[in-house]
């Protein structure tokens, strides 16, 4: 992985279309996002919409709040059941 995008500083809602800033965006060494090569990790609804309207490929992770029924109805790409199995969902995304 190389490296996270986490949503500190100005939060954007899904419907925006834009993705979450974070403080890393004024940091140089911080390579830009690339929405083909990246791939969101959520538990919400709200993350797989929000990845989808940025053109981002999507896990939902079924340890978290949302159902699997409210993460495939929002259309995430891949469904992921445990933490130690994250590294195999997302070699499936990249296959």
């Amino acid at each position: 992985m190389g490296s996270r995008q986490g949503r500190r500083g100005e939060l954007r809602r899904p419907r925006s279309g834009r993705v979450h800033r974070h403080d890393g965006a004024r940091d140089r060494r911080v390579k830009p996002l690339v929405p083909e090569r990246a791939v969101m990790i959520g538990d919400r609804a709200g993350d797989i919409v929000g990845a989808r309207a940025n053109g981002i490929r999507s896990i939902g992770v079924l340890w978290g709040y949302g159902s699997e029924t409210e993460l495939t109805d929002a259309g995430a790409d891949g469904l992921c059941g445990t933490p130690a199995e994250l590294a195999a969902c997302l070699g499936r995304l990249a296959a």
